[in-house]
């Protein structure tokens, strides 16, 4: 039987115009399963989405849609009117307020090229977005939005879903991270999903570099913002060993996610051993 993710191939990015947009499914796990296709996407902002990508997602029946983003990202750009008939929109806000400290925000308002050089020159920028996904784990709202997440895609009909923050880099990130990780997928897989946005990433991001390149920045300056790094998926790894021991406690003592909902979620989402 065809499928609307048959007709339109969407098992790859590529069918998709807004650059970030793809679909976690196809991914292998440990034991040789794969992740169901057409079911949990992970994405920037929808306010970005042509009418081509919202024509998609319709046709996919998308069911659920998480925002990751603060208040004033979302006042900034709201999405709800671009919503696909009949899917349900969840607010997992994981700045709350602690937005300000964010080197990602503080782009926005260095006035400088002088400025913007100085505040994420040697390894600021890399040390504040390693924190930043440290803070991802312990922090209280972090966790609150990160269970909700989990919690709305194992909900049933929850799904097809999509989530998303602002570019889909960080908090979609670990975001994906999680659940890759949780429905058993390898290391190194999971760090192979977190660093292939990048090239969707800087094309995101080109407004802000082409500012800095023209107030006689260099683009490399701002290479830690407009990219993920292996060292900041590491950063929030390392913490959850530190802290829960296993994924399996971070996902079920510091997210909230129930035993049952977390096999729920494993059924909906692989496809069954052979």
């Amino acid at each position: 039987m065809t499928t609307p993710l048959d007709a339109v191939g969407a098992a790859d990015a590529r069918a998709f115009d807004l650059p970030n947009l793809r679909d976690l499914g196809g991914v292998r796990t440990a034991d040789g399963r794969r992740i169901r296709r057409g079911l949990v996407f992970r994405s920037p902002s929808l306010a970005r989405a042509s009418s081509r990508d919202l024509a998609t997602l319709t046709a996919l029946g998308l069911r659920t849609v998480v925002d990751l983003r603060s208040d004033g990202e979302r006042e900034r750009a709201p999405e709800e009117h671009l919503l696909p008939a009949g899917a349900t929109y969840l607010v997992a806000d994981v700045n709350g307020g602690g937005v300000v400290h964010s080197p990602m925000w503080q782009l926005t308002v260095l006035g400088t090229a002088a400025e913007r050089r100085a505040a994420f020159g040697g390894g600021r920028a890399e040390a504040g977005f390693e924190a930043k996904f440290s803070d991802f784990v312990t922090g209280d709202q972090p966790r609150r939005a990160f269970g909700l997440l989990l919690a709305s895609l194992a909900a049933p009909g929850g799904l097809p879903a999509v989530f998303h923050c602002s570019t889909g880099k960080d908090r979609t990130g670990w975001a994906a991270a999680v659940l890759l990780a949780h429905l058993g997928v390898p290391a190194d897989l999971v760090m192979d999903d977190f660093i292939a946005g990048n090239a969707a990433i800087r094309e995101l991001m080109r407004p802000a570099i082409e500012r800095h390149v023209a107030e006689g920045g260099d683009a490399d300056d701002l290479g830690p913002l407009i990219s993920v790094q292996a060292s900041y998926l590491a950063a929030g790894l390392d913490e959850v060993a530190r802290v829960y021991g296993t994924m399996a406690r971070y996902v079920e003592d510091g997210l909230g996610l129930s035993a049952a909902a977390g096999e729920r979620l494993r059924a909906s989402l692989l496809e069954p051993a052979v």
